[in-house]
C-alpha cells in the first residue's frame, strides 16, 4: 500500500488516498496524512482512525446511523451537514452525495 496526496480540503489542509499495490484505491475515503500513514503501516491503534474506518465501512446502511454519525461520515468527504435538519433530510443529502459520486 502507498498513500497518494490528492489535493487539499476546504480548509487548505492536504488530503490523501491510500492505494493498493495493484493501483486500486483502498477505499474511496479521503484521509489526513496521519490516517493514511496509519493505514499504510497497518497501525490503527488510534481511536479516531479506527472510528473513521468503522464509520466508512458501515456507510452502506445510513438509516441506522445517528445524525452525529452521518455528520462524521460526510466530514470525511469534506461535506458539512446541518444537524438542525431532520434525519430524513440528512439521509437524503447523504444518499444523493454517494449516488452522484459513485466510481
Amino acid at each position: 500500500m502507498k498513500m497518494v496526496e490528492i489535493g487539499t480540503n476546504m480548509a487548505g489542509d492536504p488530503v490523501y488516498n491510500v492505494m493498493n499495490e495493484d493501483g486500486t484505491l483502498y477505499k474511496t475515503t479521503i484521509y489526513t496524512k496521519t490516517e493514511a500513514d496509519a493505514i499504510v503501516i497497518g497501525d490503527t491503534s488510534d481511536p479516531d482512525i479506527i472510528e473513521a474506518i468503522i464509520v466508512d465501512e458501515d456507510a452502506s446502511d445510513y438509516s441506522s446511523m445517528s445524525k452525529i454519525e452521518l455528520e462524521k461520515l460526510m466530514r470525511m468527504h469534506d461535506v458539512e451537514l446541518d444537524r438542525r435538519k431532520t434525519k430524513e433530510q440528512l439521509l437524503e443529502e447523504v444518499t444523493t452525495f454517494f449516488e452522484e459520486n459513485k466510481e
